[in-house]
């Protein structure tokens, strides 16, 4: 695990130092640089395999070809035995090592033979050519930006490091901030500055002084269907997932695990303790004075029935205030999904005591476990209505939920609206923070309905599915993660996001994931067995914070005080969501975090 950066048509070894030294959390215990033809790569270095042997850049037997790596490969033991009986020979114990080898042997299909978390940098001094590459499923950040006049490409980790290299002006990205203002993060491939891009999931670049191409080599399918069904698929799935906890496991530092309580986190501890000799070690987090919001007396079930190592951690409003700041430097972008503050927080305790910790992300998005795959299955069965009575049912909802201050009214008037909709409108409105119309009223450019095409989803939930794994799990979730985890140098691996578990879920039919009021059918069926009766039957909290609370009253008045002075937004509009919010009007909880830690990021990067 590190992080990495590089320039493509420049030997500078001190602009690739300093674009290294802005994101030294990343890897504090060593660096490394390679200069050579117009190349410039650097790394930072967390220790977790190889501890004394693994630094970078690795390089093949004769040093023609050079790797930065940041991530984990976990299958490369195997590669690394099937690569040794074909000659190569190898110098380090290191999971990296295998890149290289692997490359000479495969040429540009080798990334299909890697398991792993992974963003990489490979230079060929044979072709005067780099290769950048980027996991399936997003779990490892890669962000670039391409002089083309100039004939440089700079990449990096993160975007605080890009801004070293000296190519990048901090030039406004102007659609990106609206999307930002409606989904609460920034979509890919665009980032919050203008001309530099995200390397999508499941994709590499080829690059040289001419020319960069841009290639997709993986991608989750939906139309194969699988004929299985009963029993056979239950076990199939638990096979894998056990293969998928197992294989992640590699390590030569003490390892632990984020514990929630819920189903999917619970399940990776299972699954770690049977393979461990020695206790996990568990961490969570709840909320100082919200029993509603906090899940330790679950998390403490689990770790009773696992037998596990337990810490915890009581988060407080002045912890959140406190760690504003530390967030807005570390997410780089503006990044409004309020759970940041509690994985930041968790992820602090675990580094006190392991280097590596294994979560439970990626259950809901697999497996569907999220709400609106409900909701939009109820909306798709309103189509049968005219249009014209449903637009009447949304009217009357959105006045009712005016007049009267009630949730219930709120969501009601939501899900009438979307019910008039279709993909993808209707999927934007569901991940909405704000409105269209509210962010053009605030003076910023429409923001675009997130359109990912579908060729390999068909239609229904499946397609719902597949824009969730194009956007919210690498845009949003995954970056949470990575970030707050990276922030205290701590590696977080996600076994349910191992590829071959996404396509396994991908075959299913949508019936064996979702029932009219029920998600996650299948999965629940499967690990049945696996878990305590308490957490496999209990209602799904997900990772709630409660600042709807907290912004009446503390953590309210810092954001009154913070959003006077704003350089983005709205200073009106914000004051007039806050007074909805704190007399009991409105709900503008998301609304509120989200233009604070807009202004937050402002004065971080745009002085």
């Amino acid at each position: 695990m590190c992080g990495i950066a590089g320039i493509l048509g420049s030997s500078d070894k001190k602009t690739v130092r300093r674009m290294t030294d802005a994101i030294r959390h990343r890897g504090p215990d060593s660096s490394g640089f390679f200069c050579d033809k117009g190349i410039s790569l650097g790394m930072r270095r967390l220790s977790i395999i190889d501890l004394k042997t693994g630094d970078q850049p690795i390089f093949n037997e004769e040093g023609d070809i050079a790797v930065v790596f940041n991530g984990e490969i976990y299958n490369y033991r195997e590669i690394r035995s099937k690569l040794e009986k074909k000659g190569h020979k190898f110098s380090t114990n290191s999971d990296t090592e295998v890149i290289p080898h692997l490359y000479e042997e495969f040429g540009e299909n080798f990334v299909s033979y890697l398991n792993g978390m992974f963003a990489f940098a490979l230079w060929d001094s044979n072709k005067n050519q780099l290769l950048l590459a980027r996991d399936r499923l997003g779990i490892k950040p890669l962000y670039y930006y391409h002089d083309v006049k100039g004939k440089r490409l700079a990449f990096a980790s993160e975007l605080k490091s890009l801004l070293k290299s000296g190519l990048v002006k901090k030039k406004l990205n102007q659609g990106a901030l609206s999307s930002y203002l409606r989904y609460g993060y920034v979509p890919a491939p665009v980032s919050i500055f203008e001309n530099v891009q995200k390397l999508p999931p499941g994709h590499m670049m080829i690059a040289d002084a001419k020319s960069a191409r841009v290639t997709q080599y993986w991608d989750v399918d939906f139309r194969k269907k699988t004929n299985e069904s009963g029993k056979a698929l239950e076990e199939k799935l638990v096979g894998l997932l056990r293969s998928s906890v197992k294989m992640e496991l590699i390590s030569d530092v003490p390892l632990g695990a984020f514990l929630s309580g819920g189903i999917d986190s619970s399940l990776v501890v299972g699954l770690m303790s049977e393979f461990s000799e020695i206790p996990v070690r568990t961490f969570s987090v709840g909320f100082e004075g919200e029993s509603e919001f906090t899940e330790l007396d679950y998390a403490r079930i689990a770790s009773e029935a696992f037998g596990t190592r337990h810490y915890e951690l009581l988060v407080s409003q002045k912890n959140v205030i406190d760690s504003i700041e530390k967030l807005a430097f570390f997410y780089d972008e503006p990044f409004a999904d309020p759970s940041a503050v509690p994985t930041y927080m968790v992820s602090g305790l675990a580094r006190r005591h392991v280097k590596v910790v294994l979560s439970g992300d990626g259950g809901d998005e697999a497996f569907g476990g999220y709400d609106r795959y409900t909701w939009d299955s109820l909306a798709g069965r309103m189509e049968v209505l005219p249009h014209p009575i449903r637009g009447a049912a949304s009217a009357i909802a959105s006045t009712l939920a005016h007049k009267i201050p009630l949730r219930f009214l709120q969501n009601a008037s939501r899900f009438a609206k979307w019910a008039t909709l279709e993909h993808p409108e209707r999927y934007s409105e569901m991940v909405s923070v704000f409105a269209k119309a509210e962010i053009e009223g605030m003076g910023f450019a429409p923001p675009r309905p997130i359109h990912v095409q579908t060729p390999n989803a068909g239609s229904g939930a499946d397609r719902l599915f597949y824009t969730d794994i194009k956007t919210y799990l690498p845009d949003d979730i995954l970056v949470k993660v990575d970030r707050a985890s990276m922030a205290h140098s701590l590696e977080a691996r996600p076994p349910l996001l191992d590829h071959r578990i996404m396509e396994f879920s991908a075959s299913l039919p949508a019936s064996e994931k979702l029932g009219l009021l029920s998600r996650k059918l299948i999965f629940k069926r499967a690990i049945r067995e696996l878990l305590p009766p308490q957490i496999l039957k209990r209602k799904k909290m997900g990772f709630a914070v409660p600042i709807r609370n907290w912004l009446k009253s503390e953590l309210g008045e810092y954001a009154a005080n913070e959003l006077e002075k704003t350089k983005l937004a709205d200073a009106r509009m914000a004051s007039s969501l806050l007074e909805q919010h704190k007399s009991g009007g409105r709900d503008n909880a998301y609304k509120i975090w989200t233009l604070l830690i807009l202004e937050k990021w402002a004065e971080k990067f745009m002085p």
